[in-house]
């Protein structure tokens, strides 16, 4: 995880690109984030831009995943995809009213053997493809009780588990990383 200034650059993929950012402020609504990408090796450069605010401050979180072909960038409306080589939006989630204000940043596990990435807030998790396509979303509001996303998922076999916390008492799911169903015997109590 990086940190991307609204007005400055990061280094990814290795150090040989390198992103700039310049942001301008909305009125009344989303600011403008220009980007530049600049190979530091061919000296190619594709230049992209997209209304997002930053994630807290000045500054966006930025996720290089080396095994995909894209970015994962969070802002405060949303957190966005971007191929690595146009910036063009490959996918967004938009997010819903205070999810993301308990955390840092959202969490990014990778499933290497499925050419996957997870990403979690307390409140969703979703798995990217290796073009950073969205191949499913699973939320915490598929109960009738309140519950939240406590930690990272962990990614084993072909399965994603997810710790919650609930107002009847913690426990943990089990999703397929296939398609993001739960799994028939997955759910299980903790402090029982």
């Amino acid at each position: 995880m990086v940190q991307l200034k609204t007005h400055g650059e990061a280094l990814v993929r290795s150090c040989r690109v390198l992103l700039q950012a310049d942001y301008s402020a909305g009125d009344g609504g989303p600011g403008v984030l220009s980007l530049r990408l600049e190979d530091q090796e061919a000296f190619d450069a594709v230049d992209g831009r997209l209304r997002l605010d930053p994630w807290s401050g000045d500054a966006y979180e930025l996720f290089d995943w080396p095994a995909g072909n894209c970015f994962v960038l969070c802002g405060a409306q949303a957190v966005v995809a971007l191929n690595v080589s146009t910036l063009a939006i490959a996918s967004s989630v938009t997010m819903e009213y205070e999810e993301g204000e308990t955390l840092d940043a959202p969490w990014f596990v990778e499933a290497h053997e499925h050419h996957a990435l997870v990403i979690a807030t307390e409140r969703r998790v979703w798995r990217l493809d290796d073009r950073g396509a969205i191949r499913w979303m699973w939320s915490c509001a598929t109960a009738e009780y309140e519950r939240w996303i406590l930690d990272p998922p962990e990614v084993a076999d072909a399965r994603v588990r997810i710790s919650l916390g609930a107002e009847r008492r913690g426990m943990s799911i089990e999703l397929s990383i296939i398609d993001g169903l739960q799994a028939s015997d997955s759910a299980s109590r903790s402090g029982s």
